[in-house]
């Protein structure tokens, strides 16, 4: 069973700060490059591909999906959400699959730009979090 700490709420916390949901059908509206800064964050920290086929099944628009030869669907999640979930996943299957350290990353990124997706993406491609590791502070249990 996931967790529902401290993190997962204040990640929760940022429904309200959503800017990149889209009414209706569609859960968010990321671009694949969008989508790309994500999988490469993560790629940087050791995820297993296994894990970045979730991520890009939980986030990607159809074009991206047709692209990779899967099944086109609209994107599941809006971001907010879906990094929720990435905290309630189990220490040992975030582990097991390399996941463990991205998704700290992601959580602090997400956190440290009040929930906005637009400035969540950019920070993502403008920190360098191998020299900035305040991110490790980050407790996916708390």
């Amino acid at each position: 069973m996931g967790r529902m700490g401290d993190t997962w709420r204040a990640v929760m916390a940022h429904e309200k700060d959503d800017t990149r949901h889209v009414r209706g059908d569609v859960a968010n509206d990321l671009r694949d490059d969008e989508v790309e800064t994500i999988l490469a964050t993560y790629g940087c920290f050791g995820c297993s591909s296994q894990m970045l086929g979730q991520i890009v099944s939980d986030l990607a628009s159809p074009s991206y999906l047709r692209a990779c030869g899967l099944r086109a669907l609209a994107p599941r999640y809006r971001v907010f959400d879906w990094l929720a979930m990435m905290v309630q996943t189990s220490d040992d299957t975030l582990r097991q699959h390399g996941a463990y350290a991205g998704t700290q990353v992601m959580v602090h990124s997400f956190l440290r730009c009040g929930g906005d997706v637009d400035r969540f993406i950019e920070d993502l491609r403008v920190s360098d979090y191998d020299c900035d590791r305040s991110w490790e502070s980050v407790d996916l249990a708390a």
